[in-house]
Formats: structure tokens, C-alpha cells, sequence
């Protein structure tokens, strides 16, 4: 993108460490803005608190920055277990974040969002849209409808483009979180093997994303000009539990995965992605190639390994 700076606030995260190579591959120079450190060498890395006005000041008044991409969030479950810090990093945090954004005079401003910011809404006949009237249940889904709000009201009276794109339940291999390890262990343990617990009813439907294939969503929703809208919803697959744990189970080696009793809560399991496959071109991921896909690669750095070894 011709040497134009971009920050990404949470570049260290699951998200953001798929993100910034694609951005820096592109032309970007990368900021990454977090509070944990970036191993990625070509990203410049800022121990930055967002939540903090003076550290923010400091790093816009540094560097020329053109583009913003706000990863930071205190996710679903733990924002339902520590309200308060949901609020003080995923409100007052990127409100700081979008304040000195347009003072500075950014281009754009990208928002990770959620689709709990529409609520337990929609139905397969009638999947929720970027129109539905969003009807937020919980502290999560009201802080995420709030700064798509803010942030489109900030776009338009300060001249820069706002984008909130709404991510489903995100899985992928990485450091299980202690809210949902599931979602990573689905891919960390398919060659080893072992136990897997899933919290959801076997009858229940969970909306799910590879975060491979979210990370290339952001980019592309980053990079496309003229986009029509401040709110994008982003492709997912529909998978009823049951069907999840088979295919796991068929494709990974000695996993034993239960499941639970909790019901699908805060967001709506049948979401209309039509706008951006419209708009953008894209596809639906596909889960079950991504985790054939990573237990070949497991399998072949093993593989490797034991001849080096």
C-alpha cells in the first residue's frame, strides 16, 4: 500500500499474528500495539496499554499514522466473568483508541467486532443481516454495539472510513484460553491426542471461523476501496456440535471429545454474510480442510524433526 503506516492494536493476539504479515506482504508498514511482546522481526512493536491516553499520545505523535486496525477486546465469556474490565478495555480503551485515530487524521479505522452485538436473534429462514436492528443481551454484545456506533458517528463527522466487521466464534491452533480451550485444543491435539472438553450441548449450533480465514477477511475488508457500509459481517460455518466432535474425531489421532450441557448464548447462530461475498468476493472457510490441513503439517514437522533429530 505504497509504504502507508498501519497500526494494529493487539497484533500480538491470535488474530494479529496472521494479520500483520499479510499487511507488511501488502506494502504496509506495521505498528503492533500491544502488551505482550511481538517475536515477528519486520513489525515494529510498541508496549502499548490502550486503556492509557499519555502512551497513545506519545505513539501517534511518533509516527505518522495512516490506517488503524483495533484487534483488543476481552472476549465473550470473560467479559461475562469481569464486567467491569470489559467495559474499561473494550469501551473506554477504544474510545482513547478512536479519539486520537481522527485527531491525527487517520484514513481508516477497522473495528474487530461481534455478531453478539445483534443479540439472540434470527432463525434459518431469516439469518440476521448488517440492517437487523441489533439487540444486544449481555455486557459483551453492548460494548461491541457501542463502539460500531460511536465509531460511525466519529466517521462521519471527522472524514475518515469506519469499518466494524462482526466475527463469529473464532478456532485455530494456539495457547488455549482459560474460558474456551476447546477452540484451540480442536487443532493442538490432533496428532497427540487426548481429551477435549466442549461446554455446549451436542444438539446446540455454534457459529464458527478458522482464524486463518478471519485474519484474510480483515485484510481484504482493509485493502478493498469504496466499500459500501460502516458493518460487515464475516463468513462462518453453522456446525451443530454432535457433527463438530465427529469430524474432529475422524480426522485426529486418539481424541476423546465430550460434550456438555450449556446452550449457544449472547449471539445469533444464523447470520447473513451475503453483503461482503457480494462486495468482496468472498467464500465460506472450510473447518474440516483446515484441520486436515494442520494435522498434515503436524505430521510433517514431526516428520522432519525425527530426521534432524
Amino acid at each position: 500500500m505504497n509504504g502507508k503506516t498501519i497500526l494494529v492494536a493487539g497484533g500480538s493476539g491470535f488474530i494479529g499474528q496472521l494479520l500483520c504479515p499479510k499487511l507488511i506482504q501488502a506494502g504496509f508498514k506495521v505498528i503492533n500495539a500491544d502488551l505482550v511482546d511481538c517475536k515477528q522481526t519486520d513489525v515494529k512493536f510498541q508496549k502499548i496499554d490502550i486503556t492509557k491516553k499519555r502512551q497513545l499520545e506519545i505513539l501517534f505523535t511518533n509516527d505518522k499514522i495512516n490506517y488503524v486496525v483495533n484487534l483488543v477486546s476481552l472476549l465473550h465469556s470473560a467479559s461475562r466473568l469481569d464486567p467491569i474490565k470489559a467495559t474499561i478495555t473494550n469501551i473506554i480503551g477504544t474510545t482513547r483508541l478512536l479519539e486520537k485515530s481522527y485527531k491525527f487524521g487517520i484514513e481508516l479505522f477497522m473495528q474487530a467486532s461481534s455478531t453478539c452485538a445483534l443479540g439472540e436473534q434470527g432463525s434459518p429462514q431469516k439469518p440476521v443481516t448488517e440492517d437487523t436492528l441489533a439487540l444486544p443481551v449481555d455486557i459483551y454484545g453492548e460494548t461491541k454495539r457501542y463502539i460500531e456506533k460511536l465509531g460511525s458517528v466519529l466517521s462521519d463527522m471527522h472524514d475518515f472510513t469506519f469499518i466494524a466487521a462482526r466475527l463469529p466464534l473464532i478456532v485455530g491452533a494456539g495457547q488455549p484460553t482459560r474460558t474456551s480451550a476447546w477452540r484451540m485444543e480442536i487443532f493442538n491435539k490432533l496428532c497427540k491426542g487426548g481429551k477435549i472438553r466442549f461446554g455446549f450441548h451436542e444438539d446446540e449450533i455454534i457459529p464458527l471461523a478458522p482464524v486463518e480465514d478471519v485474519a484474510e477477511h480483515l485484510f481484504k475488508l482493509i485493502t478493498v476501496e469504496n466499500l459500501k457500509g460502516h458493518i460487515y459481517h464475516t463468513p462462518y460455518e453453522a456446525w451443530l456440535v454432535r457433527n463438530l466432535i465427529q469430524t474432529i474425531e475422524e480426522i485426529g489421532e486418539n481424541l476423546v471429545i465430550t460434550s456438555g450441557d450449556k446452550k449457544v448464548k449472547g449471539g445469533p447462530v444464523y447470520v447473513s454474510w451475503d453483503k461482503i461475498k457480494c462486495d468482496l468476493g468472498l467464500q465460506k472457510p472450510s473447518l474440516k480442510q483446515r484441520l486436515i490441513d494442520y494435522k498434515n503439517y503436524l505430521i510433517n514437522k514431526n516428520f522432519k524433526g525425527e530426521i534432524h533429530g
